[in-house]
């Protein structure tokens, strides 16, 4: 008996979507703004961080963890990495900086606050647990500032629970990172969040 498709195409007016089951742990996921004459689509699984390709000729699915199979993101972004571990900041910012990124490091939020006011970076990539200023905090500040709120956030948690997901997401957080796979999902993290993003977030309220 055949397998089931992995995939399908969703039309709605003017609007494609793909529905796309991960073939690790089955998750459903909606995926939109692809070019529909690609051959391969690539995505990240929420639930299980398994990195999927597809191939919509053939039909064939292939998964990977391995950062280096992916195309190179776009580059010349400026991004703050902050985290009370200069390990952890060691490691991303290596990986960023291959991808020809500029990264900044901040070793806590008060740091993390300075250096978004200096240098207004594309993407923040914070830590869940800050010294100082939380990243509860950076992330409504960011939210609510005029000058600040279209910058993209990713937060990093060795414990991601649903609801703090949700509520995270609800403050404007664009995505998360699983700290124990950081060196192998960072890039492609940082792809979706930059190049899935036409424009500025929405402010949740104007501040001075």
């Amino acid at each position: 008996m055949a397998s089931p498709r992995l995939w399908l195409y969703i039309l709605s007016g003017e609007n494609r979507a793909m529905l796309v089951r991960c073939p690790q742990c089955r998750m459903e996921i909606r995926l939109a703004g692809f070019d529909a004459h690609q051959r391969v689509v690539t995505y990240l699984c929420n639930r299980c961080a398994e990195i999927v390709h597809i191939d919509l000729i053939l039909d064939e699915v292939k998964s990977t963890a391995a950062a280096t199979s992916f195309q190179r993101i776009r580059q010349g972004r400026t991004i703050l990495v902050a985290d009370d571990s200069s390990a952890l900041c060691s490691v991303a910012a290596e990986i960023l900086r291959q991808e020809g990124h500029r990264v900044l490091l901040a070793a806590n939020g008060d740091e993390a606050l300075e250096q978004l006011e200096r240098h207004h970076p594309d993407l923040l990539i914070t830590g869940l647990m800050l010294r100082g200023v939380g990243a509860v905090e950076l992330l409504r500040r960011l939210r609510t500032s005029r000058r600040l709120g279209g910058t993209r956030v990713l937060i990093m948690s060795q414990v991601a629970k649903p609801e703090m997901v949700h509520h995270l997401a609800t403050l404007g957080a664009d995505g998360f990172l699983d700290q124990e796979r950081l060196v192998e999902t960072l890039v492609f993290r940082v792809g979706q969040v930059l190049d899935d993003a036409p424009g500025p977030r929405p402010r949740m309220s104007q501040t001075a």
